[in-house]
């Protein structure tokens, strides 16, 4: 089945066509009685095919009875099949905001399980405050600073869409012996740059190197690095890590960007730390 489109007001409907691997697709007007007509005469223009061609066909919502009769007449041989009822009662309005968190529940589970197939196990980090309460306590986490930022753990994978799929781990028993797995996942192409004004940027291949600042050693190592005594940490989105020497001219300019970080998540704010050698606290948390 061709996947639903994320804009109900318009109604997919693929065409598979005799001989041919793929769906041809096209789109109508679901409100419309003629929404598979308008679909067809979309593929008939892009693929200069006939009806007699067609052996199965996927509308996202019911036709109406006018297209039902045009299936019928056009296709008569072809399989039909759809997803969402056609509102009997003409509130369309309620039908689509139904229809909407259904696609919207059908994309995250196949997220999760294309996470759960493909993925690798990674630390990733919460903030702590109230929107995120009831969701990361039901997760087994390692406290990073007190009171302000966890560790969790998450099996991660990239979609073929670009986007990334997440399922997170839910096993207390084992969280202590997985989480030095996913350090060692995180740690593998790990790489730190040191930039021509005095900041440390840190990347990896792949995704959340901002929950490198969970790792044991990494306020120790970062003071090493920069021989200071003193460091400021900004973490502007989960793909992101710049570290500078409190004090400094670039560390003046971090809360800026942390500021200004256009990134909205439910596990991490964009925030700002300070720490020594040992330990590190949470300075600003946005929003």
């Amino acid at each position: 089945m061709p996947r639903m489109d994320k804009d109900p007001s318009s109604n997919l409907v693929a065409f598979r066509l005799a001989g041919v691997e793929r769906p041809a697709i096209g789109q109508g007007r679901t409100r419309d009685d003629d929404a598979v007509r308008q679909a067809w005469r979309e593929v008939q223009r892009a693929h200069r095919a006939t009806g007699a061609q067609v052996v199965e066909l996927y509308s996202e919502w019911e036709p109406s009875a006018a297209d039902l009769a045009f299936i019928e007449h056009e296709f008569p041989e072809a399989r039909l099949t759809y997803s969402f009822d056609r509102p009997r009662d003409g509130d369309w309005d309620a039908a689509f905001a139904d229809a909407h968190q259904a696609m919207a529940k059908a994309e995250f589970e196949r997220k999760v399980r294309h996470a759960e197939e493909h993925g690798e196990l990674l630390p990733v980090l919460w903030t702590v405050r109230p929107q995120s309460g009831p969701l990361l306590q039901a997760l087994p986490f390692h406290e990073v600073v007190p009171g302000g930022l966890v560790v969790a753990l998450a099996t991660v994978a990239a979609t073929e869409r670009g986007t990334i799929g997440v399922s997170h781990f839910m096993d207390r028993s084992t969280f202590g012996e997985r989480l030095g797995e996913a350090f060692g996942n995180l740690t593998r192409g790990l790489r730190v740059d040191a930039l021509d004004n005095g900041v440390l940027s840190l990347r990896r291949e792949g995704y959340f190197v901002s929950s490198a600042v969970a790792l044991p050693d990494f306020p120790q190592r970062m003071t090493q690095l920069l021989e200071t005594d003193r460091i400021v940490v900004a973490i502007p989105d989960p793909d992101h890590l710049l570290v500078a020497a409190a004090g400094s001219g670039p560390a003046a300019e971090f809360g800026r960007i942390v500021r200004e970080s256009p990134f909205e998540g439910t596990e991490l704010a964009p925030m700002l730390l300070e720490g020594g050698h040992q330990s590190l606290r949470v300075i600003q948390t946005y929003p």
